[in-house]
């Protein structure tokens, strides 16, 4: 696991961990993360698969629909159960897995 602090350096950071799930709030002080999975994705290969959660504390359903149209894998919102974050993230690591063994 690693944490990133400054949000604006994604694209190297990317690159010199290379994650397997990203995980993000959509409220964070130097750029909101609908942004960073915008920043992360233009980054990416078409070819590369990088499930992305979004977290959210916003009733407002225009930054579900935001974080979906710049290529959010999955949106949860808060308060959210320990259970449910941990099966997501199982679903989208089982997911990018299965994925990534079908291009090799």
């Amino acid at each position: 696991m690693h944490k990133l602090s400054e949000p604006t350096r994604i694209t190297e950071e990317f690159d010199a961990y290379a994650p397997d799930l990203g995980i993000t709030d959509i409220e964070m002080p130097e750029m909101d993360g609908i942004e960073l999975v915008e920043r992360l994705r233009s980054h990416l290969s078409r070819d590369t698969c990088l499930p992305s959660l979004v977290l959210t504390g916003s009733p407002e359903p225009r930054h579900k629909r935001r974080a979906r149209a710049v290529g959010a894998t999955d949106i949860i919102s808060k308060p959210f159960d320990s259970a449910e974050i941990q099966m997501r993230i199982r679903n989208l690591l089982e997911m990018r897995f299965q994925l990534s063994s079908r291009s090799i």
